[in-house]
């Protein structure tokens, strides 16, 4: 019986009602013209089971008879097979996708930084594009060692590096240096204390070394200021000198400003060119040509990048803008009052760079004079700044 069942499931059969006065008499022809039906029941409905290729047959039997026949549930293989009729194209689906994830997994789908406090990321992501380590490419190629160094290279703040990959990902473990606290004879080394440029010392204040000079003393650059050797009864000291030694210091600037300049005024004109970057291949989203400068219009390209993330994760999608700003040129004459005004400023500028932690302004004497259509300004400002820079002692070892 089991047998059986199974044959008429691999061909396939039809559960399928009568209705009608006919019942009786329609089952009576199916078995003398020879059409095997089972599983005759009567519930709500007369239920007769019959193959699949036999059911359209009887369609004739039950016109003669007076019945009326519908399908109610259809079995085994053939209708199973039926409802995946597009098989051959699943099947070669799953196997180009299969194809591709194989392939996928060789690549470098996604780049992290992690551990960098003051470094930028993106700044990072591009440098590490430009020295080997880039979105869409074979994991095989990736030379580790390569490029660790070449971005320790690039970045003297980096005091470690590290790049772990899992899967797909790469992840690019950063640890930035640390400034060292100045810990006084901490490595042995004997230093003296030299002036690190002209001046006259208005305040000294030292910890440790013997004072070579005192306040209200011209000193010239390079000369002692506190020695690290101090002489005893029966020997000799060799310490580390620390110590501050304030003084009042010149410095001096000239400072040129063209009386005839160009000058850029933006149009409101920005032209915009983005690129698609998918698993390492870049493909143009807009095709503006790159704009080239003329003696009417200047442009001036800002950079941004999108990147696709999932959650923090990112993904190996990336969006390059530039946007191109125009502006317009044109010749202007500055008033000896404006041009003055922008030499002040550059001025200004100039001396917070140059400005230490521990130095302060005290006057500034400013002149100008105009010649040969520039205006130049000299300047002549005291300050007072610490002036003590250490130089090593060589002492020899007993």
């Amino acid at each position: 019986m089991f047998v059986l069942t199974m044959i008429r499931w691999f061909v396939g059969y039809v559960i399928f009602t009568v209705e009608g006065n006919g019942q009786e008499r329609f089952v009576n022809l199916c078995a003398r013209f020879g059409f095997t039906v089972w599983n005759i029941r009567r519930k709500e409905r007369f239920f007769v089971c019959v193959s699949r290729t036999k059911y359209k047959m009887m369609k004739n039997l039950a016109k003669q008879t007076g019945v009326k026949i519908r399908v109610y549930k259809k079995r085994g293989l053939p209708f199973v097979l039926h409802k995946f009729r597009n098989w051959k194209s699943m099947l070669a689906g799953l196997a180009v996708f299969a194809a591709l994830l194989c392939f996928l997994s060789t690549r470098v789908w996604s780049i992290q930084v992690q551990g960098n406090q003051t470094l930028h990321t993106e700044l990072l992501l591009l440098t590490a594009e430009e020295v080997g380590l880039k979105e869409g490419m074979a994991k095989s190629k990736l030379d580790i060692l390569s490029v660790q160094n070449r971005l320790m290279t690039a970045y003297p703040e980096i005091a470690w590096i590290s790049l772990n990959t899992r899967g797909s990902a790469v992840t690019v473990m950063i640890g930035e240096k640390e400034d060292k606290p100045d810990i006084w004879n901490s490595d042995k080394k004997v230093m003296n204390l030299k002036a690190a440029r002209d001046g006259q010392i208005v305040r000294m204040e030292v910890t440790h070394g013997t004072p070579q000079v005192k306040v209200g003393d011209g000193v010239a650059q390079g000369q002692l200021l506190v020695s690290g050797i101090t002489e005893t009864k029966y020997d000799n000291l060799f310490t580390r000198a620390t110590a501050k030694i304030i003084a009042r210091t010149k410095h001096t600037y000239e400072i040129k400003i063209p009386l005839e300049q160009e000058e850029k005024t933006p149009t409101g004109s920005v032209i915009y060119r983005r690129a698609l970057r998918l698993f390492g291949v870049t493909v143009p989203i807009t095709f503006e040509t790159e704009p080239e400068n003329s003696d009417s219009f200047v442009y001036e390209k800002d950079l941004s990048v999108y990147r696709a993330k999932a959650g923090s994760t990112n993904l190996p999608a990336t969006v390059y803008q530039e946007a191109w700003t125009e502006y317009a040129v044109s010749r202007v004459r500055l008033t000896e009052e404006q041009a003055l005004q922008k030499a002040e400023e550059e001025l200004e500028k100039q001396q917070k760079e140059a400005l230490g932690q521990e130095a302060q302004i005290i006057s500034t004497d400013i002149r100008h004079t105009i010649e040969n259509g520039q205006l130049i300004l000299r300047a002549v400002s005291v300050w007072e700044e610490n002036i003590a820079q250490e130089s090593e002692i060589y002492v020899e070892e007993p």
